[in-house]
């Protein structure tokens, strides 16, 4: 008993420290063991015709990690679609049947077929720990998103369009 009290004092202790060097943003309400992280899509440039659809992929890094229904082995992608210039959903994944733990993803775009079309590339990491409350009545949820050195509460991707080229054509007729 005391030896598992000391491993929980020292996960609190290292979460309390990831905390406060990464900072953290939970998205669940007290009770919730549902991470809910908005997305968002910025499109720049001069949009095509028809709307295009895009893939966010969502990659658990931790084997056996929880992912929203539909994913496929350790991978879900979420398909967002839409008119205008900014298009947006929701990532919710639930970690009510995953127990204790540290969870880890990446969140990327995928590339699509536009030729032009330049997509973002950012790569994003997300770690969830889900730890027992303090006052051990059950657990809890702690969400931190990291971008490089960055700490953002979303997900966003901006994709730039080529804006059509004007060209001006001269011509001169001869008749003979």
């Amino acid at each position: 008993m005391i030896k598992n009290l000391k491993r929980i004092v020292l996960v609190m202790c290292v979460l309390a420290l990831c905390t406060a060097i990464l900072g953290t943003t939970a998205f669940a309400a007290s009770d919730s063991l549902v991470a809910k992280i908005p997305v968002k899509i910025t499109l720049n440039g001069t949009l095509p015709a028809q709307a295009e659809t895009f893939t966010v992929q969502v990659k658990a890094t931790t084997p056996g990690a929880p992912l929203p229904a539909g994913s496929t082995g350790d991978t879900y992608e979420m398909k967002l679609s839409g008119a205008g210039n900014v298009i947006t959903g929701e990532l919710a994944i639930d970690f009510s049947a995953a127990g204790r733990g540290e969870f880890n993803y990446t969140i990327q775009q995928v590339a699509g077929s536009d030729p032009d079309c330049t997509y973002d590339t950012t790569v994003y990491n997300m770690k969830v720990y889900v730890l027992n409350k303090e006052d051990m009545s059950g657990l809890e949820m702690h969400v931190i998103i990291t971008c490089g050195d960055q700490k953002p509460d979303s997900f966003d991707f901006t994709n730039k369009y080529c804006d059509p080229a004007l060209v001006t054509i001269t011509a001169i007729k001869t008749l003979n």
